[in-house]
């Protein structure tokens, strides 16, 4: 980890706080409210890693390849919040073409996995929450796709959550 400075001159520099060595990871994303940070590592599973730099590295591995259908090629990485601090941890697994979801909360609980029509080869993804109309009432889920003349596919979050049977969020739950 490295943590920005400014200097006098108002120059920013980076000062290395906390190191650790592990797997290929082509996917991160940061808890502000949580104050974590959830890595994907490719051929292991997701990491869950405390944001501050006295935290223990490597944190935690929430869920692991070989566990609940993922195959592996862990890539993108998103939260879709529900309220400060609960909500969806969503991981893209490049290996079965699927997404999972795990609880944002607590002991990141897995709750369940999708997928999107036209999306294999799954990489990046995001998941916006909003009201964007009438197509996508509750919010955007992004993906990136190899297997499609199209290399972004979205998809209404709502459409998402009612295939799954995910209690019902919506973008105000999220306070966005």
């Amino acid at each position: 980890d490295l943590e920005l400075r400014a200097d006098d001159q108002g120059r920013v520099g980076g000062l290395l706080v906390r190191e650790w060595s592990g797997g290929k990871c082509e996917g991160a994303v940061a808890d502000d409210a949580a104050g974590v940070l959830y890595i994907g590592e490719e051929a292991k599973g997701v990491w869950k890693v405390g944001a501050e730099p006295e935290d223990p590295t490597p944190g935690r591995l929430i869920v692991e390849v070989g566990q609940h259908g993922i195959v592996g090629d862990i890539e993108g990485i998103s939260i879709f919040p529900t309220a400060e601090d609960q909500g969806y941890l969503i991981v893209s697994d490049q290996g079965s073409s699927r997404f999972h979801v795990l609880e944002r909360q607590n002991e990141n609980k897995y709750l369940t996995s999708f997928s999107i029509e036209g999306a294999s080869e799954t990489d990046g993804i995001d998941v916006v929450p909003g009201n964007f109309g009438n197509q996508f009432p509750e919010g955007i889920f992004g993906c990136h796709t190899d297997g499609n003349r199209c290399a972004m596919l979205l998809t209404s979050w709502k459409s998402v959550v009612d295939t799954i049977n995910l209690p019902a969020r919506n973008a105000d739950a999220a306070g966005r």
